[in-house]
């Protein structure tokens, strides 16, 4: 059974991720306050979070930064949402699209190192911004209802969410390569 670290104090987030783990991979938390560099590009940006994560712990390690382009803004908050959400809350991004373009892409980058590979793969969900709804889900998922669906992802239960979800599709590309 393979043994990976999944970086995150966010329970929410490893809940996510332990639901979609196949049965040969053993997944467990480490809690660590790194030093995040700065980029629009969220796939470098998780890179140098598994570097610095593997660095600390001495692991193999996964860590994901996720990313909300909006149409309205030319991709912006993108890997610098958690900002805009701390700063205005969980409705920021209706906040910024209210009325107007209200497009977006939500991305997840996912990066896996073990001190020796380090590959990054992206998962992303086209969708739109809408008024908040439903109480599911944490973020920006009362405001983010995917293409081909009528609800929110804080509207999906969380099976649901986790068949459709940016982290889903980015969590699948990571089991294939790590398969591999």
């Amino acid at each position: 059974m393979k043994q990976i670290y999944l970086v995150t104090g966010n329970k929410n987030k490893l809940r996510e991720w332990q639901q979609m783990m196949p049965a040969d991979v053993s997944l467990s938390s480490a809690d660590i306050d790194l030093m995040e560099m700065q980029s629009s590009d969220v796939e470098e940006v998780a890179a140098d979070k598994a570097r610095r994560a593997f660095k600390e712990l001495g692991k193999p390690v996964v860590v994901e930064d996720v990313s909300v382009e909006l149409a309205k803004l030319h991709g912006l908050p993108g890997p610098f949402v958690r900002f805009f959400l701390k700063a205005m809350g969980d409705d920021a991004l209706y906040a910024l699209t209210r009325g107007d373009e209200p497009r977006a892409v939500v991305a997840c980058a996912v990066a896996y190192f073990d001190g020796e590979h380090l590959f990054t793969v992206r998962g992303e969900v086209p969708g739109r911004i809408v008024p908040p709804r439903g109480e599911n889900g944490f973020g920006f998922d009362a405001t983010f209802m995917p293409d081909g669906y009528d609800t929110t992802y804080a509207e999906m239960s969380a099976e649901d969410k986790n068949t459709v979800s940016h982290r889903r599709r980015a969590i699948e590309l990571f089991i294939k390569a790590v398969q591999e």
